[in-house]
C-alpha cells in the first residue's frame, strides 16, 4: 500500500493521479449509459442471468479491450476507438472486475 503523509500528499507523480482523476470522471460519464440506480455495473452482472458472475463477464470484456490494444500494437491503428481510449477503458473494466471478485470472494 502506498501511504502518503500528511505533510507530503504530493508524494506520488502528478501524472499518475491526472490520470486516476480521469478514470473517475469516465466511469461517472459511462455509468450514466450502463448503470442503473440500483447497480452501477449492471451491465456486467446482467450475465448472472446466463450463470455467469459479474466479475467473469467483465474479465471477457477486458479481455476484448486486450485484443483491441494488441491490434493496434501490431497494425499501429484501429479503426473504431483510439488507443488511448481503450487503454482507459481497460484500467476501468480491470478495476470493475476487481471490485466484483472482491463482492464474491470476500476475504
Amino acid at each position: 500500500m502506498c501511504e502518503v503523509p500528511v505533510e507530503r500528499p504530493d508524494k506520488g507523480d502528478a501524472r499518475f493521479r491526472a490520470a486516476l482523476e480521469g478514470l473517475w470522471k469516465l466511469h461517472c460519464e459511462k455509468n450514466a449509459d450502463y448503470g442503473d440506480e440500483a447497480d452501477n455495473f449492471a451491465n456486467y452482472n446482467r450475465a448472472g442471468r446466463m450463470g455467469v458472475p459479474g466479475w467473469k463477464s467483465a474479465l471477457i470484456r477486458l479481455g476484448e479491450k486486450m485484443s483491441r490494444l494488441e491490434s493496434f500494437a501490431r497494425k499501429g491503428t484501429l479503426a473504431n476507438e483510439g488507443f488511448k481510449d481503450s487503454l482507459l477503458d481497460a484500467a476501468s473494466i480491470a478495476l470493475i472486475t476487481l471490485i466484483l471478485f472482491r463482492e464474491s470472494h470476500p476475504e
